[in-house]
């Protein structure tokens, strides 16, 4: 019965909390833009016409494309919160029903999972579980795979196939980092395998070709379809740079909110202490397991320290945090030293559930946001899930306004395309200026206007605005300018309104002086190579031609680096 009330507890307390914080987050409206698109039959796509790809979550949208066909009349954004709350839970609930199972067998008494306890007192878990983005399901596929392991791992279990490896190998689909886990997951279950059966060549082959089917298919369709090897948001954010001071302050931001650092420490320890007994002892094998489990975790909180965390308070800490939290467990049979500091949880979970939460500011001294509090702020609504909810904010009503204006256009009969220059930045309402020119290019859109903000702004925009997206997420120019110094954690770089000119104004159109020169040197950088033949690849209706010019390609459209500064860039590209 114990293991049962330390299951099911924290668990109701966890789905309450989450259903109490719902919310949905700017970034998730990319995706709604996307899946949109998708339904009406113009692809994966954020801007109708252009392939880029500017989502890092394929799983997680194809999953929500699927339901909205099946569901139409659902809201969207409803889905999102049930989803990521649901599949939260199935994460807790199945993770920790793997626990017992793994840890029973080696146990001197009643084992109790920790797992569901620790993840239910922390804020930052019940934000993202609802926020619309990836992290339910990530939690989640985590719980399965921790399963997986676990049933494989104990013995008298039967071997496993190639639709567990499958399984196992999603996780660079739902997030380009899980995959990390993914390799940790897959090399728990060989050692189980290792152990309970013999294994050919042939068999590993198998296993290993059934573990990278859905990256490898995924990555085959990122380059023949987009073109790039990896995603425009990760070239954007530059993904792979190093930011180690700001991933330090975005660890530390992330220990300090509930008192963290205290459930860390202890899970840390207990679970090095429990694998060095094991790795001196009779359980060296069972050591094996969860030491490669624990690494991949701590391998992956690295990585995010790496290359500088997130502008989101925990949002990228929270899942090896969870794969922590699943694989402790305390163990009633143990002496009394080493069951203390995990029963002291019990009051670090009850004090953080009652009374430990993140500052309510928006943002704090090293550009990292709660971001729930933001956008409770933003819209000034209790629950703001549906795009509706934001009908106060700024941005919905910069988007209503290019809708509007793509309205009029289009009753004209395409006859009028208008390029919108908003000089807006991330504040509001009021303080900005909107200068309008006549539009030409290959693209279906009738309005170009650019965003500062880009998820609610252009799902309120609708398909007939082209959102040319200032941070460089949606935009396949300044996704690969050169970072020009620190910037916000998983912020790109701005790209200026006169590239938005550059590309989409008419040459007839005249320009404000001061922009005239800048937006020639922009003109002739879009001509030159290879950025020329990229933009043209991806605008260009998809054929036969288009899918082997982006393979032939891709690594030099991906590697493809330049100055935002046209006269510098022009001297890069264009050997002047």
């Amino acid at each position: 019965m114990w293991p049962v009330l330390a299951v099911v507890v924290p668990t109701a307390l966890l789905v309450v909390m989450a259903i109490s914080h719902r919310w949905i987050t700017d970034d998730a409206f990319i995706d709604i833009r996307v899946i949109h698109n998708i339904v009406a039959g113009h692809g994966p796509v954020f801007n109708v016409g252009e392939r880029v790809e500017v989502y890092t979550d394929p799983l997680w949208v194809l999953i929500l494309t699927v339901v909205r066909l099946v569901l139409p009349f659902v809201p969207i954004e409803v889905v999102m919160v049930v989803l990521g709350i649901s599949l939260t839970t199935v994460g807790v609930v199945l993770g920790s029903v793997a626990t017992v199972r793994f840890a029973r067998p080696v146990s001197k008494g009643l084992v109790l999972p920790l797992g569901a306890m620790v993840v239910a007192a922390v804020d930052a878990v019940w934000w993202f579980a609802s926020s619309g983005l990836e992290t339910g399901l990530l939690f989640g596929w985590i719980g399965v795979a921790w399963w997986l392991v676990a049933r494989r791992a104990t013995p008298g279990a039967r071997s496993w196939g190639g639709g567990t490896a499958f399984i196992l190998g999603l996780g660079p689909l739902i997030r380009p980092e899980a995959g990390i886990l993914s390799l940790s997951f897959f090399a728990a279950v060989m050692i189980a395998e290792r152990r309970w059966s013999r294994l050919s060549r042939r068999r590993i082959v198998a296993l290993v070709a059934a573990l990278s089917a859905a990256p490898v298919i995924s990555e085959m369709f990122r380059v023949a379809y987009f073109g790039l090897l990896v995603p425009n948001t990760a070239l954007a954010k530059s993904a792979f740079s190093v930011e180690l001071g700001q991933g330090w302050n975005y660890l530390t931001d992330f220990l300090h909110s509930s008192d963290l650092w205290i459930p860390v420490l202890i899970l840390g320890v207990v679970t090095l202490a429990r694998l060095g007994r094991w790795f001196r002892g009779e359980h060296r094998f069972e050591a094996s397991v969860l030491a490669v489990i624990a690494s991949g975790a701590g391998v992956y909180g690295l990585y995010v320290v790496w290359i500088g965390g997130d502008f989101m308070h925990a949002r990228m800490l929270l899942p090896p945090f969870f794969v922590l939290a699943l694989t402790s467990w305390l163990d009633l049979g143990e002496p009394l030293e080493r069951r203390l500091p995990l029963t002291f949880l019990t009051v670090w979970a009850v004090a953080a559930a009652l009374f430990l939460r993140y500052p309510p500011i928006v943002d704090n001294q090293y550009g990292i946001t709660n971001e729930r509090q933001a956008y409770l702020d933003l819209s000034r609504v209790a629950y703001p899930v549906e795009l509706r909810d934001y009908g106060a904010s700024w941005n919905y009503r910069h988007g209503r306004s290019d809708y509007r204006l793509a309205l009029r256009a289009s009753r004209q009969g395409g006859r009028l395309r208008v390029v919108s220059a908003c000089h807006c930045g991330m504040e509001g309402p009021g303080g900005w200026s909107v200068a309008r020119y006549p539009a030409r290019s290959v693209l279906p859109e009738v309005v170009f206007a650019n965003a500062p903000s880009l998820g609610i702004w252009s799902v309120e925009a609708g398909p007939r605005v082209y959102v040319f997206d200032n941070f460089g997420l949606a935009n396949p120019v300044g996704s690969h300018f050169y970072l020009t110094g620190h910037r916000t954690p998983g912020v790109a770089d701005l790209t200026d309104n006169t590239w938005l000119l550059a590309r989409f104004a008419s040459p007839s159109a005249t320009l404000p002086g001061d922009e005239r020169r800048v937006v020639r040197a922009e003109r002739r950088v879009l001509r030159c190579q290879p950025l020329a033949g990229y933009l043209a690849a991806i605008d260009r209706p998809l054929g036969w031609s288009v899918v082997w010019s982006d393979l032939e390609h891709a690594f030099t459209w991906t590697t493809m680096k330049f100055s935002s500064d046209p006269f510098v860039a022009e001297r890069q590209l264009c050997h002047r």
